[in-house]
Formats: structure tokens, sequence, C-alpha cells
């Protein structure tokens, strides 16, 4: 789980790369600290949303229970959500601040089908033949959700 982390935080790298704006100047040593242990701080409720959408095990289009906690987790963040989003009825858009930087953070957090797992390091189906997780979404969707909340947190503090 700790790679979540790391996603998220690499994600959250990039973006604050380009919220430099012009200078291009990467994020000082005391402020990756601060990301670090933000995100640690943050980690038991992250993990159980990423255990959450694994459980759920949604296909694509269908992973109403998935976009629904995402959505909320962001909205009680201080995000705004736009749902139903390019007439996907699980695609949304969450939007925080105005004027520039743009940053965009894409999050997936479907499920495949035939996946169905238990979280075990063999083969156990939860339900033979089901939907489930192999492709690592549930951590994608969540380290993406992570990063804009951490990069939020961080842009507030400047």
């Amino acid at each position: 789980m700790k790679k979540l982390l790391f996603f998220g935080v690499l994600a959250l790298q990039i973006g604050l790369v380009a919220a430099q704006d012009k200078k291009k100047v990467a994020i000082k040593d005391a402020e990756k600290t601060a990301i670090w242990n933000q995100l640690d701080r943050q980690y038991p409720a992250y993990c159980g949303i990423a255990r959450d959408i694994w459980s759920y095990a949604e296909l694509g289009f269908q992973e109403q229970k998935s976009a629904e906690l995402l959505q909320a987790t962001l909205r009680k963040e201080g995000f705004n959500v736009e749902s139903n989003v390019a007439g996907m009825p699980t695609g949304f858009v969450a939007t925080y601040g105005s004027g520039g930087p743009v940053i965009g953070i894409l999050a997936e957090f479907d499920a495949l089908p035939g996946l169905s797992q238990d979280s075990v390091p063999y083969r156990k189906p939860l339900v033979e033949g089901g939907s489930g997780h192999g492709c690592g979404h549930n951590l994608f969707g969540t380290a993406s959700m992570a990063a804009a909340i951490a990069l939020k947190d961080h842009l507030n503090q400047k």
C-alpha cells in the first residue's frame, strides 16, 4: 500500500513542478517532507478507500459506489465536483480554486472482468469469474485523489 503513496507523491511532484510556472523549480526537501508526512497521516483513510474500491470491484462505467466514495471524499476536502461528465454516469471532474495554474490528475478506478481476487498472494477468487482489481485501479484512483488533495493543501500553504 505504500506504493499507493509513492504514485500519489509522483503525481503531486509533477503537478507542483508545473505549478511553479516558468521557473520549473523542484520542490524543496522540506516541502517534500511535509507532503510525505501529510500523506502518511492520511494513510489509514486512503488505505480504507483503496480497500473499499477493491471490494466493490465495479466494471467500467458501472463504478457507482467507487465514484461516489471518491467524490464524497473530494467534496469533504473542499473540491467542487461535477458528476456525470461527458455522458458517463460515473465520470466526474473535481476542481478547486480558480485561475492558474491548471493542473489535471487522472483517476481510474474500474475493475476488470474475470479478476475477482481476495487480498492474498495466491489465486483465490472472491466470486468465481467475477470482476476484480488485478489492474490496480483501486490504488491508482485513490492515489490520484490523494495527490489532488495534497497538492491543494500544499498550494494553500504558499
